[in-house]
């Protein structure tokens, strides 16, 4: 085994444990449909819980040894919750007093769930509210929403007649919703199934005119981002002229995925992060006589990210990543880092700014949190936690999710890519 593949599988082994997975919404089972749950079992998820948090946790400048206040504040829901979906929803609230992403709760149904790699919410539309209408921003190709003909862009007027704005309530038995939606002046309205469907789309290719590839990276999750099909694409992709990366409603995945994709555009040895621990810190700052050392003198003691894949050609011409504000943790730091050293232009709206290091773990009778265990940032130091990206080319969130406007911002910005 030679010096170079010793080295890939032992970024491999290290990258498989720091996960950058930011949850789909927690709560997508049917709160009254969920299993009762028990006091004890409250009891112990909240300890194990806080055990995780009190030892394990770490985001820059976030005090976790406030959880038994933060939990005592919410005793009324806690215990008033009768459900495991109820009980998870009211913990979810106390780690969302925090401030920080990468910090969920799952129910043990929820967590079946995501493991399959499907989610069950409504028919497959993400939506987002911008001038008082709501449009599809994010859309699964194998969603049953897809199939029924709604598109990125599109505006959902109503559904089973009762309008977006008016908020539809959910109904667990449903097998089916009426849909009415908007694109243009075209007006559909369409009875659209109900079913689990993927969260993601693969790593796909297809071509612009004027010899412009457009890669679509939808997710960095295992179930997905494939080794040796993103390989294919990339190999075929290196031909273009240029490529745009199209990684709206990339939320994240494996730390190793993201740092794959990085390969194919990276010189040796190229640092594409630097990320720091919670023992790290402790060492440094042990060290050090300063007590009040910053995040960018802690990220310096930290580890830096370097790619991986050694693919025989790197692709150094222009580059374009489109984002939008479904685009977390390992879905902003690519492009952060893209960016940060000038390997490509970044066009779209804000992104979400959900970018720490998580883990997952086991609390009891099958319900998982998911906890930051890294402070991370793309080589240029900016933090994106809790700010987002601010792309070079900014666009509204409507603009960003209609693909004509958006192709052609990129192609613009490839074209003044040398001026």
């Amino acid at each position: 085994m030679n010096v170079a593949y010793r080295i890939f599988w032992l970024r491999m082994v290290i990258a498989v444990l720091a996960v950058f997975v930011f949850c789909l919404p927690t709560g997508m089972a049917d709160e009254e449909a969920s299993p009762e749950i028990s006091d004890a079992l409250k009891a112990k998820v909240l300890n194990r819980a806080s055990a995780i948090l009190t030892h394990k946790a770490y985001a820059y400048d976030t005090d976790f040894s406030q959880w038994g206040e933060i939990v005592d504040e919410h005793r009324e829901a806690i215990d008033g919750a009768r459900t495991e979906e109820a009980f998870a929803k009211a913990v979810q609230e106390c780690f969302d007093r925090f401030g920080i992403s990468h910090l969920t709760i799952q129910s043990p149904s929820n967590r079946k769930l995501s493991k399959t790699g499907k989610v069950r919410k409504l028919v497959g539309i993400f939506m987002t509210q911008e001038d008082e209408e709501f449009f599809v921003s994010r859309i699964v190709k194998s969603s049953p929403a897809y199939e029924a003909g709604i598109r990125r862009g599109d505006t959902i007027v109503s559904i089973d007649g009762v309008l977006i704005k008016d908020r539809p309530q959910s109904d667990p038995e449903a097998t089916s919703k009426r849909v009415q939606w908007i694109r243009g002046d075209q007006v559909f309205d369409k009875e659209i199934e109900i079913r689990d469907h993927p969260t993601d789309d693969p790593v796909s290719l297809r071509w612009l005119e004027g010899n412009v590839a457009l890669v679509t990276v939808m997710s960095f999750d295992g179930k997905y981002y494939k080794f040796g099909a993103v390989n294919r694409v990339m190999r075929e992709a290196k031909k273009a002229r240029a490529i745009i990366l199209d990684m709206r409603g990339n939320y994240g995945g494996y730390v190793h995925n993201y740092l794959h994709l990085a390969g194919h555009f990276a010189r040796p040895g190229e640092a594409f992060h630097r990320r720091v621990s919670r023992k790290q810190v402790g060492k440094v700052r042990q060290e050090s006589a300063d007590t009040m050392l910053s995040r960018e003198d802690l990220l310096t003691a930290g580890t830096r990210g370097r790619p991986w894949g050694f693919p025989k050609r790197k692709f150094n011409g222009p580059a374009v990543i489109l984002v939008d504000r479904h685009c977390a943790s390992g879905g902003e730091l690519f492009p952060a880092a893209m960016k940060d050293l000038g390997k490509a232009i970044v066009v779209g709206s804000q992104t979400k700014g959900a970018l720490l290091v998580s883990r997952s773990a086991r609390l009891a009778n099958g319900f998982h949190m998911s906890y930051p265990v890294y402070e991370i940032a793309p080589p240029g130091g900016k933090r994106i936690e809790g700010l987002g990206l601010e792309p070079d080319v900014v666009l509204t969130g409507r603009e960003a999710a209609t693909d004509e406007l958006v192709f052609a911002k990129a192609i613009e910005a490839i074209e003044n890519w040398a001026l």
